[in-house]
């Protein structure tokens, strides 16, 4: 991720890098997350560098 300019400025959302979701709890600094690792039942993971990053909708 080069940037956090096209992520939500509203806390927690969800992304998802290959089979892992994380979750993200606020913006520590310019574009550096706070984030929870294997959230909804997924299973941590490395990830290579250039992974896509996907933002993942949650309902409840």
């Amino acid at each position: 991720m080069d940037s956090d300019d096209d992520f939500s400025t509203t806390y927690p959302f969800y992304i998802t890098i290959e089979d892992e979701v994380l979750e993200i709890t606020a913006l520590a600094s310019a574009d550096n997350f706070t984030v929870g690792r294997a959230k909804l039942g997924t299973t941590a993971a490395v990830h290579a560098i250039d992974k896509s990053v996907g933002l993942t909708i949650v309902t409840t």
